[in-house]
């Protein structure tokens, strides 16, 4: 979704873009360091999630209603618990369901894939089925080691490559133009 606000300035987006490299550089580098702090991430979002959720719960006029929401709040909020209070075995399990996420996504896209192979370019999709699937079954045959290089490695790829995108986006302006603000 594209917000149009007042433009963001090339220079603005070189620098972003610029913080993102060396951030996405760093996590490559640093790839455990990046992998525990995604996890604590995840944990404390699950905590605000949880204690909202429970606080949320208590609008409900119905006993289901209430106890649903109450059960769920409470489930979020001792995940979210389990993963700051032990950030080591949390990067473990993230890694785990990170490479079923990957196998998953994989089989989905081959099978998609093959049910669309009458469309032009199908092939596509069916080669990003299989990458995906691939880097799952990676993941979980080097699991638990994995686990200590996988998500900051993926996490800092990301990163770097919003960065460039950001300085491309900035060079695709014109000389003093402006880009429109994204939600994203």
């Amino acid at each position: 979704m594209v917000v149009q606000t007042e433009g963001v300035s090339r220079g603005l987006l070189v620098f972003l873009g610029i913080i993102l490299i060396l951030a996405g550089c760093a996590a490559i580098g640093m790839p455990m360091v990046a992998s525990l702090t995604v996890e604590l991430l995840i944990g404390w979002v699950l905590i605000i999630s949880g204690i909202m959720q429970s606080i949320y719960s208590f609008s409900s006029r119905k006993w289901g209603k209430f106890s649903m929401r109450l059960l769920a709040g409470i489930l979020y909020l001792i995940a979210g618990m389990m993963l700051v209070a032990h950030p080591l075995r949390g990067v473990l399990t993230l890694t785990f369901l990170l490479g079923l996420l990957f196998v998953l996504e994989g089989l989905c896209k081959i099978i998609g894939s093959i049910q669309i192979r009458h469309v032009l370019n199908w092939k596509g999709l069916f080669l990003s089925g299989i990458l995906s699937l691939l880097i799952g079954v990676l993941i979980w045959r080097q699991w638990p080691s994995s686990a200590v290089w996988v998500i900051g490695l993926l996490v800092g790829i990301n990163i770097l490559f919003r960065g460039w995108a950001l300085i491309m986006l900035a060079s695709a302006l014109p000389s003093g133009g402006s880009a429109q603000r994204s939600a994203f």
